[in-house]
């Protein structure tokens, strides 16, 4: 049908492994997120040498050799495969992406982080090293968005704690045409979403014209 697009709202990017120091504040990469392998060549998600989750790469359909890497991984056993070596391009590069839209019949996806849905909860703690690694992603979305030719939607990863912070991000992202922004559906440093203090953000988000969006992730808990 002429003058229809189809577009897959939920797909995810992987983040390469040394992303978040690449795209941080050079003063501050002290605080960056990294991808680190273990004496057994596993690949782990790091903050300041504390593991948060395995970097594993998952295929569709495949959910119970997830949990069986984690176990094997947890034990000290090498990975059958080396994680770069299982990663595919189109997971993390966007040229060889808009070759997977192309082979899946579709005009459009919107691209959530990958890890980013795994690690805000582990850094709740410190809102530095949070907004760190989230302008870190954005950096990296501004420059997919403009390989995307317009296809490649990436979804900005942000935090209402600090308003200043994000009314920066979101002035940046909108420039370059990002249009969807991942938030927590939860409290706000004990105040609900709903809360007169965050009238700014969504009259931001109204302003920028940039959508706020949940997703399930490992976030600060909603109750």
């Amino acid at each position: 049908m002429s003058g229809v697009s189809v577009i897959d709202c939920d797909q995810h990017l992987y983040e390469p492994r040394t992303l978040w120091a690449d795209y941080a504040d050079p003063k501050a990469r002290d605080r960056a997120l990294a991808i680190i392998d273990d004496d057994a060549g596993n690949a782990w998600l790091q903050w300041q040498g504390r593991r948060i989750v395995l970097a594993d790469v998952t295929v569709p359909g495949e959910t119970d050799e997830v949990g069986v890497r984690l176990q094997q991984a947890r034990a000290g056993q090498p990975p059958e495969r080396p994680y770069d070596e299982a990663l595919p391009d189109a997971y993390w590069d966007p040229a060889a992406r808009l070759r997977e839209l192309d082979a899946l019949g579709l005009d459009e996806a919107f691209l959530f982080p990958n890890y980013g849905l795994v690690w805000e909860h582990a850094l709740v703690a410190d809102l530095d090293a949070t907004k760190v690694n989230m302008g870190a992603w954005n950096r990296h979305a501004l420059e997919v968005a403009a390989a995307g030719d317009g296809r490649l939607q990436p979804v900005a990863h942000l935090t209402l704690r600090d308003l200043d912070w994000f009314e920066q991000q979101l002035a940046a992202l909108a420039a370059g045409g990002i249009r969807l922004a991942m938030i927590a559906p939860a409290l706000v440093d004990g105040r609900p979403l709903s809360h007169p203090d965050l009238d700014r953000a969504w009259a931001a988000f109204t302003d920028y014209g940039v959508a706020p969006v949940f997703h399930v992730a490992n976030q600060q808990r909603p109750f």
